[in-house]
């Protein structure tokens, strides 16, 4: 017995980011001191090799409105035995990242930290609140 197929089907699939984000620091609503860190982790599940987030840029947005400061580009790279495990494939345990800030003037800032996905380009930042002494 022979099976033939007759008609040939198209489907079309639209692969959309997985990007997961987390800031471990500082804390929403935290109060920091300069020079402080901004650090945490990222990946993109929905890419085939390496953590799919090779880094993310961060900005702060002055609450009195004035114009925001970009606080710099942090590559992913750190060492977090935890998201591989988490996520349980090795290749997201290099998805840490971690920037340095300084000289910003006292008062509050909204952090607003976008994840760049090698697959999908910048997704949805998270922006935690903080004050800077």
């Amino acid at each position: 017995m022979t099976v033939t197929f007759s008609q040939a089907q198209s489907v079309y699939l639209t692969v959309s980011s997985q990007i997961s984000l987390s800031i471990d620091t500082p804390a929403d609503n935290a109060t920091a001191a300069q020079p402080f860190t901004i650090a945490g982790w990222a990946v993109d599940t929905s890419v085939a090799t390496g953590t799919g987030v090779p880094f993310v840029h961060i900005y702060a947005y002055p609450q009195n409105g004035a114009p925001a400061i970009f606080i710099g580009q942090a590559n992913t790279g750190g060492s977090r035995p935890d998201i591989g495990a988490l996520f349980q494939d090795s290749r997201f345990t290099p998805s840490a990242w971690a920037q340095s800030v300084s000289g910003l003037a006292p008062g509050w800032y909204e952090l607003v930290v976008y994840p760049y996905s090698s697959a999908t380009g910048f997704g949805t930042p998270l922006t935690p609140w903080i004050q800077v002494q």
